[in-house]
């Protein structure tokens, strides 16, 4: 509801969007792919020089699906937290002998 309430939604209707009754600004086609046909991204053979190798497949392994809820709930909780999150940043810069943010330090975090 926090995120809801944010300056940059004003206006934004809420309920038509929970009740699926918007409309997308672009619907790609489904039938547009970026290869020649299906068959050809069926058949997908790696380009000449590049490798998969075990160390890849283990960096990946136990890797679970990308879920939009997931993003959602971990942008909510920064959003929300950004001051805290500001304010440690802060602190860890000076520690570090960094500026912190803005005249000395790699970034400013507001």
């Amino acid at each position: 509801d926090e995120l809801k309430q944010h300056a940059f939604f004003s206006g934004f209707d809420w309920a038509a969007l929970a009740a699926g009754e918007m409309e997308a600004e672009f619907v790609p086609d489904p039938n547009d792919i970026n290869a020649p046909s299906a068959k050809d991204v069926e058949t997908f053979k790696a380009p000449p020089g590049a490798t998969w190798t075990e160390e890849h497949q283990k960096r990946v392994e136990g890797w679970e699906y990308f879920g939009e809820d997931w993003w959602d709930e971990e942008a909510i909780m920064l959003i929300s937290k950004r001051k805290e999150l500001a304010k440690l940043a802060s602190k860890a810069g000076k520690e570090a002998g960094g500026g912190g943010g803005g005249g000395g330090g790699c970034c400013t975090v507001s």
